[in-house]
């Protein structure tokens, strides 16, 4: 099959898929600047108190301190033991199947970030009074604005979109004290770096990572690398500084490529070995997006901020963002300046091609000049 054959099957669906998600943005946003928005924000302060279990609840030890249904789940602590003479499983590679906003019924996203549900984790300067418990008022907003799995799916399908893991130095068992784990945005998979290949999900996929997201000097390094990591109970816990996820956003001008710069993340799923590979079939990555980041990203897709539309949203952001920006400065009755998200992975087994990356460009924005705002202005 030529390379023009082979990228059709990409190319047909996502251009009807942006014309449909356009039309589901803009009537979407409209709504939004009458006023229905107010009430819909408001209703997502309260979804965080209704669900107070998480996708891996149901498998022991993966709660933290002091865990009850009403604060919800939290990051696992590090319970293992130093690892004793076991054989290194070498590098192992997983492939985001999904990149999910909102939990299925009985399975909601979040975790308890600020490990606190007894008082708020910030000061909120407008909306509603925050939630405690569970912790992903972004993922959900996200989640309610436009239906990114809609756009995802197929993108994820063609190498277009997605995450990697990468682990490395486990002793492939239930508890191990001291691992590694890299995360890479997908740029292409199997030979493909222009949406012409297909996933076969058969654990011998072969993912291009982004160029940026691996550092070849002065020294070769993954930009997004953990070495704060183990395996506790069969849950695999990374905590990252920052990691950027590149998602697509429908707009009015067709789907766009943005960057979310997510901080204090943490990658959590039960692990396993399957086919020569990492499987972690309901991982999660949360953590807190700052909101001069959120209000930047609104940039990106045209909602300048000398539109009627900007301001309605930067009161819909800030009115429901629930942390500081690191989980040190939480209940310190600081004002509220990030929102917390989960996203869910669904990692499959994979492989990473270690000698070839590419581009996997972001947008730039629509509008003119570089905003720079937060919820404080």
């Amino acid at each position: 099959m030529g390379a023009s054959a082979a990228m059709e099957p990409y190319r047909a669906p996502v251009v009807r898929e942006s014309h449909r998600a356009a039309r589901v943005w803009y009537h979407r946003r409209m709504r939004f600047q009458r006023g229905i928005c107010a009430a819909f924000v408001i209703g997502l302060g309260s979804l965080a108190v209704i669900e107070g279990c998480s996708l891996v609840t149901g498998y022991d030890g993966f709660y933290g301190a002091s865990p009850t249904a009403t604060c919800g789940a939290r990051v696992p602590t590090n319970t293992a033991k130093p690892a004793a003479a076991a054989t290194d499983k070498g590098t192992l590679v997983g492939a985001a199947q999904t990149l999910r906003f909102g939990g299925a019924a009985g399975q909601p996203l979040g975790l308890d970030l600020d490990e606190n549900c007894q008082t708020t984790a910030c000061e909120a300067k407008e909306g509603p009074a925050r939630a405690v418990g569970v912790d992903n008022v972004l993922g959900k907003f996200i989640q309610k604005l436009n239906p990114q799995e809609d756009i995802s799916i197929d993108a994820i399908k063609h190498g277009k979109l997605g995450l990697l893991v990468e682990v490395t130095n486990w002793n492939g068992t239930d508890n191990d004290d001291q691992i590694n784990v890299s995360l890479f945005n997908v740029a292409g998979v199997n030979g493909s770096a222009d949406g012409g290949a297909v996933v076969a999900n058969d654990g011998r996929d072969v993912y291009i990572a982004r160029d940026t997201d691996v550092q070849t000097a002065p020294v070769p390094k993954n930009l997004f690398t953990s070495s704060k990591a183990y395996v506790t109970k069969r849950q695999l816990v990374a905590r990252f500084g920052q990691v950027r996820v590149r998602l697509f956003d429908p707009t009015m001008v067709g789907i766009r490529a943005v960057d979310l710069p997510i901080v204090d993340a943490v990658v959590v799923g039960t692990v396993a070995l399957a086919q020569g590979g990492l499987e972690m079939q309901d991982a999660q990555l949360v953590g807190r997006v700052r909101d001069s980041d959120m209000l930047s990203i609104l940039s990106q897709l045209g909602l300048c901020s000398d539109t009627a539309a900007y301001s309605t949203f930067k009161s819909d952001v800030c009115g429901i963002i629930d942390l500081t920006d690191a989980i040190n400065t939480d209940g310190q009755k600081r004002p509220c300046t990030s929102g917390s998200i989960a996203i869910g992975l669904a990692v499959a087994p994979a492989k990473r091609d270690t000698g070839t990356t590419a581009p996997a460009p972001i947008d730039p924005s629509l509008c003119p000049g570089n905003l720079m705002d937060t919820c404080k202005r």
